[in-house]
């Protein structure tokens, strides 16, 4: 474009560019103020993520001690004794099925 052309921009426009430029400007600051505030709570949320981690394995190592320790108890030591006498239910077999058809 030569040097000598003038640009010729209608008064009416320069102030609906300032408002778009400034819209723009302020759409900008509120997404980067967003995604850094979604930053921060993602990485306190992986922190609370991690300690809950923690806590469950270290809870689970409790119960699997403690699994262990009834197991290897005697049962005579709890309680429990032989039955004097077994007894089974008789199986009985529905009047329908569709091994019938």
């Amino acid at each position: 474009m030569p040097s000598n052309v003038a640009i010729y921009i209608p008064d009416r426009f320069v102030p609906i560019l300032g408002a778009v430029f400034f819209a723009l400007v302020g759409t900008y600051a509120c997404l980067l103020g967003a995604t850094m505030f979604f930053a921060a709570h993602q990485a306190e949320l992986a922190d609370t993520l991690l300690s809950a981690e923690a806590e469950v394995a270290s809870l689970e190592g409790v119960y699997l001690a403690q699994v262990k320790e009834v197991t290897a108890r005697p049962l005579a030591d709890t309680g429990f004794v032989r039955p004097k006498n077994v007894h089974y239910a008789q199986a009985t077999y529905p009047g329908l099925s569709r091994a019938d058809m």
